[in-house]
């Protein structure tokens, strides 16, 4: 994302460019004058995301990257991870886990390899041979308001310990407060 470096005079002449043409205005108006202090809101931003963009971007590597990362959102590389993987896992970490179902299935994903046969809530159903995990044993909103809202996330196959230890701490990590996850898996 290449930095505009917009000066304050530049981003008041794209303001007026945006008015009607009955607004014709010298820089010794009071329109030019307040447009110069709407533009000075739009100019501290703007430096600051260029300012943070340039801090954030990720161009480390090694033990750099580690130290980076790790400082950051507190994980750590995976055994045989590259430099490049570990980024990727970082943006999604950032970008694509999130509290929503969607971001569930991403979270599965990225940790065991494919998508969960289903995101379900308040309907258990079952394997025969069935074991469940999950991340809230108490729930705030279970305490304060009844019931609180349910979700299992079913597995076709059963992944590692390594891999459900990882899928429970993303999970709660990412989901809802006061929200129960459930992971559904064969015992096999």
């Amino acid at each position: 994302m290449p930095s505009l470096n917009l000066s304050l005079e530049e981003i008041v002449e794209r303001i007026v460019l945006t008015l009607p043409s009955k607004f014709i205005v010298g820089t010794d108006s009071t329109l030019y004058k307040f447009l110069k202090g709407i533009g000075q809101l739009f100019l501290i931003p703007s430096n600051q995301i260029d300012d943070l963009f340039d801090r954030t971007s990720l161009t480390a590597t090694g033990q750099y990257l580690d130290d980076y990362i790790s400082d950051l959102i507190n994980i750590g590389r995976k055994e045989n991870e590259t430099d490049e993987d570990y980024v990727d896992r970082y943006y999604s970490y950032i970008f694509k886990y999130n509290c929503t179902k969607d971001g569930m299935k991403e979270i599965v994903y990225d940790v065991v390899g494919y998508y969960p046969s289903a995101l379900v809530d308040k309907q258990r159903g079952m394997f025969w041979n069935a074991k469940f995990y999950w991340n809230d044993s108490e729930s705030i909103w279970a305490k304060t308001i009844g019931t609180p809202f349910v979700g299992y996330i079913i597995l076709n196959q059963t992944p590692t310990d390594e891999q459900i230890n990882e899928l429970c701490k993303l999970i709660d990590e990412n989901k809802a407060a006061g929200v129960q996850i459930f992971l559904k898996i064969p015992s096999s």
